[in-house]
């Protein structure tokens, strides 16, 4: 599998993690911190701390597209260039020297 698949496949998991949460948030009067949360965000988190690492992604590129960057939804920039694209992430990831 590529990397851009790889990161395709993590963003899906992310949306998909989103929309259970959004619909448990009812469950759980709005209470971030409930068991079931923690375990859905707490396994979310270990996946991409492994893309991460299969990727080579040490300055957390990853992380902060898809949670500060709202998977590139927000256009941040990064050396310049616009980070929207899982094609922009990965040129982050590759080619801008030190971290976020």
């Amino acid at each position: 599998m590529n990397d851009e698949l790889v990161i395709k496949g993590l963003i899906a998991r992310y949306e998909q993690n989103r929309k259970i949460a959004e619909q448990l948030s009812c469950l759980f009067k709005g209470d971030s911190d409930s068991p079931v949360l923690e375990a859905i965000w707490g396994t979310f988190n270990e996946l991409s701390d492994m893309v991460a690492e299969k990727l080579g992604d040490h300055d957390g590129w990853i992380d902060w597209f898809i949670w500060e960057n709202d998977c590139g939804a927000k256009s941040f920039s990064a050396s310049g260039r616009a980070i929207r694209t899982v094609n922009d992430l990965l040129w982050a990831i590759r080619g801008v020297e030190g971290k976020i």
